[in-house]
């Protein structure tokens, strides 16, 4: 260094780039941590040859270690969006008459299940699924461009864990004992996690983040994400796969309204195909969903219909606790009938407003991609309770609808909104690629 000059110092980075790589890094962590809980259950698998009990144990440290990461992303989320909405001049917090009586009657349904006698560990699973709509809530007021690097930087530090499940899963079909069935293509895989359907369900869920972030080679990382979910023989994961393609393709041609019947054509084809034993692996007459949803429902009594049976009932955690053979150990697999279950008419009421804020508050492009996806794993999966493709969701659905506030303005940073943004000469690389995303 010439003597009698300063020493270079490093430009900072942008005050919207460290908020996204700090939510992106903490994201990223609650992930991983979600991975290496499960893979204690899928190594065994794997060596043992055999499903292990319903009670076999996860790493129970990390595992409360990711819960309680996971509530801290979300109480900095929310004391973010107060510091958003006080800038712009607004109430820190404004809640709806909707919002305030949907408190009152989560309140009622938890004095009901702790009166009822049913466990802490059991209510506090079906609590924790309110974690993810408030995440999604807060990450909505996030401003566009931080918006869209969350989304690129999460679609950057995913790539090893889904190189990893891909290779593992094609190691477990090429030798692994068909211990959830046999496919054409050979045992049905489950990666690092629980069960083949949370591969699937995650695979499906990281091939969103990339369709709606666009980053470099997009298309590439999307193909693999949804051919590891397709060889899991998981039907849920295949039709998932169809609707991301679908929407791609539909999203692109005119006068999409005659699509709907050649569609619904598709989807009772693919219907018929995924149910048989050769696909999915195992024949699905009499131990359906369907089938498991009647039984169920035929067994909740007429005075619980409104406020169900109490929090976490129909969730997973009742089977690990109770046992298969116990009457409270049954897994709705469905996270609305879980949510209807737990909360009873209210739980309908907080799963039909998630549904309708998305429509009305993402894209028209992420719509398409996010709106019929979501809900299909909504419907079949117990998707809250699904690690990590319920975190990921969250993310991609909630960068997809932020709301455009002034909270960049005090970094200096110009919020653009994003169904304009990709005509905004301004962005370039990949902050244009990902807002195209949001915005297409």
């Amino acid at each position: 260094m010439t003597p009698g000059l300063p020493r270079a110092r490093r430009a900072k980075r942008p005050a919207a780039d460290l908020v996204a790589r700090r939510y992106a890094v903490a994201a990223t962590l609650i992930v991983t941590l979600g991975l290496v809980t499960s893979l204690p259950r899928a190594l065994f698998m794997m060596q043992a040859g055999s499903v292990p009990p319903e009670t076999f144990a996860n790493v129970g440290a990390l595992q409360y270690v990711r819960e309680g990461a996971l509530l801290v992303l979300a109480a900095v989320a929310v004391n973010h969006m107060i510091l958003i909405r006080r800038r712009a001049g607004r109430r820190a917090l404004q809640f709806s008459p909707l919002a305030v009586f949907i408190g009152v009657l989560v309140l009622v349904a938890l004095v009901r299940s702790a009166l009822a006698g049913i466990s802490f560990e059991v209510i506090s699973y079906g609590v924790r699924i309110l974690v993810f709509p408030l995440l999604y809530i807060a990450l909505r007021w996030l401003d566009g461009g931080i918006a869209s690097s969350l989304l690129q930087r999460i679609s950057r530090y995913a790539k090893p864990l889904i190189v990893v499940e891909a290779l593992l899963a094609a190691y477990q079909v090429a030798t692994a004992a068909g211990l959830y069935g046999t496919t054409f293509l050979g045992p049905r895989p489950w990666g690092t996690m629980p069960t083949p359907n949370s591969l699937a369900a995650a695979m499906v869920a990281f091939a969103l983040l990339y369709t709606v972030a666009r980053p470099k080679r997009w298309a590439l990382w999307m193909t693999l994400c949804l051919a590891v979910a397709f060889i899991t023989g998981s039907r849920t994961g295949t039709l998932g796969t169809l609707l991301i393609i679908g929407a791609l393709v539909a999203y692109r041609i005119p006068y999409r309204a005659l699509l709907l019947p050649f569609g619904a054509g598709i989807v009772v084809v693919a219907l018929y195909v995924l149910s048989s034993a050769s696909f999915s692996g195992r024949e699905i007459r009499g131990e359906g969903r369907f089938d498991q949803w009647l039984l169920i429902l035929s067994g909740v009594p007429l005075d619980d219909w409104f406020f169900g049976l109490g929090i976490g009932m129909g969730s997973n955690a009742t089977l690990s606790l109770y046992g298969r053979d116990h009457v409270a150990g049954t897994v709705a697999d469905s996270q609305l009938l879980s949510t209807y279950l737990s909360f009873g008419v209210v739980g309908v009421v907080i799963i039909l407003w998630a549904v309708v804020a998305i429509i009305r508050k993402t894209p028209l492009r992420a719509a398409y991609l996010l709106v019929p996806t979501t809900i299909l794993l909504g419907a079949v999966y117990n998707i809250g309770e699904v690690a990590p493709a319920n975190l990921v969701l969250t993310v991609v659905a909630a960068c997809a609808a932020q709301r455009h506030s002034t909270s960049a303005g005090s970094a200096g940073e110009q919020t653009v909104d994003p169904e304009l943004s990709h005509r905004s000469p301004a962005r370039s690389g990949p902050a244009r690629r990902s807002a195209q995303g949001l915005a297409r």
